[in-house]
């Protein structure tokens, strides 16, 4: 667990000293709400950018994260990321690529203990396996997750309506086909 504090230790400085150099401007604001596999109601992403770099934080009343991506040239984009998710710790890698309109990513997290019971003990919490493509505006998807053991497979579908130049309404819907449970998101995004 020492190496787990020290690699979330490091990561932190790494994404802080990125951040304070990279002069980051915000990009995009999302207010979200609806009901997922883990996690349910509003929700906040506020997404910053500034030369192949990416800052993202996102959060609710249960959990919040930051991710720290570096484009990578002909490879996509990996990071660092990190936060608290009922008040326990967790770090981890994320990997995107962009494959002829074809986008992949990986995702995966260490938690210092178990939801509401932090620790030193570390833990495997979450691994995301995902693809998603667009077709004439409509996004098409599969995600495969395990969080602490527990198994989601989730085709879904999205689609953005644009209200004005800068702003977006998105619509996003999910079937958990292990849980056999549908999943909805509603949300208004804003561009800078």
């Amino acid at each position: 667990m020492k190496r787990l504090v020290l690699i979330m230790l490091l990561a932190l400085v790494f994404v802080a000293v990125n951040f304070a150099e990279a002069q980051m401007q915000l990009k995009s604001a999302l207010v979200s709400s609806g009901k997922g596999a883990l996690t349910s109601g509003l929700d906040v992403n506020v997404n910053f950018e500034s030369f192949g770099k990416n800052l993202i934080l996102q959060g609710n009343s249960e959990r919040v994260y930051v991710i720290f991506l570096q484009k990578i040239p002909l490879l996509g984009n990996a990071g660092v990321s990190g936060g608290l998710n009922q008040n326990m710790p967790w770090v981890g890698p994320y990997y995107t690529a962009n494959l002829k309109g074809i986008c992949l990513t990986y995702w995966a997290g260490w938690s210092g203990g178990f939801p509401e019971k932090p620790s030193f003990e570390r833990n495997k919490m979450f691994t995301l396996l995902s693809f998603s493509t667009f077709l004439k505006g409509v996004g098409f998807g599969y995600n495969y997750l395990t969080y602490f053991g527990m198994k989601f497979s989730s085709p879904g579908i999205n689609y953005a309506i644009r209200v004005s130049e800068d702003t977006l309404i998105r619509v996003s819907a999910e079937y958990e086909l292990i849980g056999d449970k549908p999943y909805y998101n509603l949300g208004i995004e804003k561009k800078f």
